[in-house]
């Protein structure tokens, strides 16, 4: 076995399902399981697109709202990290709505049913920050926080939280699961705000909104696939519900920072009071709502811009003595340089 600490419990060779894994973290975390000498089995909707990714990956194209399918799948397997979901987007229609029951909630009782099954030994279940809400000032979040989901996405992930709770438990009544909150993940497969973001201070339109005080949780997509090992394979994990940080919160302000450094730039020397934001954005989304078109920039994405969330990562430092290696620094530059964008001259 590469590098097993004496802690972890798995064997060489023992098959591990990954579902989805077509975003940020799946094909990190594919790596680093091969590394470790597993057998996995991809899952999921867009397997074409993997090819051949090594001979110890198996790479089946389907569904979980299949159930069928997914038992297929499930065969042989000991580890199950769940990774497939509708990801966040802003404005959902109905349509995306009815889509993320099935995916986020039916899709993943599909997955725990078909898990218990096989009488895997662990699910590594992967949710988000974002079940907390929004924050306050002052305020930190723990894994002991009420939940004030406030986005179709997150309300999803509650709900299949508790399904993963309750119904993930073996013939002697030990919980097989455990729940992974993720702070908000970066690395070089991000989608979504950060890479918006990032491009948008490489190409010099990106006006901040606001001060930039307000706090924000992050992590590296390493540090991500290090702990999701730690949690299928530490003896003391199951059952438990983690917040997965870099171990530190940040100003808004301090990111940007860090990102124009990356990137060889100049950090933007002026910011855009968020009122006037908001109205901007509000007009542009109804103006655009008539084409039946989505705005690039609308109300919500200002709130999650100058939104404040601050979350606590001690929990499963303390516990499965989980430690964050990459520093905001060191990540933001790999990523800025994997991408070709560090600009050749200061500006």
């Amino acid at each position: 076995m590469t590098n097993q600490p004496g802690y972890l419990l798995y064997s060489p060779g023992e098959l591990v399902l990954v579902t989805g894994a077509s975003g940020t973290i799946g094909p990190s975390l594919i790596q680093k399981l091969v590394e470790l000498d597993f057998r996995i089995r991809v899952y999921s909707r867009d397997a074409l697109r993997y090819g051949q990714l090594n001979h110890k990956v198996e790479v089946i194209q389907g569904d979980i709202r299949d159930i069928d399918a997914l038992r297929r799948a499930m065969a042989g397997v000991r580890y199950v990290f769940h990774l497939a979901a509708k990801l966040h987007i802003y404005n959902p229609t109905v349509e995306d709505t009815l889509e993320y029951q099935q995916v986020n909630v039916e899709g993943t009782r599909n997955v725990v049913l078909s898990a218990l099954e096989e009488n895997v030994t662990r699910l590594v279940f992967f949710s988000t920050i974002n079940v907390y809400g929004p924050g306050e000032s002052g305020i930190v979040f723990t894994e002991q926080s009420a939940l004030k989901p406030r986005t179709i996405y997150s309300k999803t992930k509650v709900k299949a939280e508790k399904i993963i709770m309750e119904k993930m438990i073996s013939k002697e009544g030990e919980s097989q699961a455990v729940i992974l909150r993720l702070a908000a993940v970066y690395g070089p497969q991000m989608k979504g705000n950060y890479l918006l973001l990032l491009r948008g201070l490489r190409d010099h339109w990106f006006v901040p909104i606001g001060k930039g005080n307000n706090r924000r949780t992050i992590i590296n997509i390493m540090d991500v696939v290090n702990g999701a090992v730690l949690a299928a394979f530490h003896p003391q994990a199951g059952g438990k519900i983690y917040n997965l940080t870099d171990g530190n919160i940040y100003s808004l302000k301090r990111i940007i920072e860090v990102m124009c450094k990356a990137l060889n730039r100049k950090a933007p020397s002026i910011h855009l009071p968020i009122a006037p934001a908001r109205f901007i954005a509000g007009l542009m989304e109804d103006m655009l709502k008539i084409f039946n078109k989505r705005s690039p920039l609308n109300r919500r994405l200002v709130n999650t811009i100058v939104e404040d969330r601050a979350v606590s990562g001690d929990l499963i430092q303390a516990e499965l003595n989980f430690s964050p290696g990459v520093t905001i620094e060191e990540g933001w530059s790999e990523i800025a340089e994997s991408l070709g964008m560090i600009n050749s001259q200061v500006g």
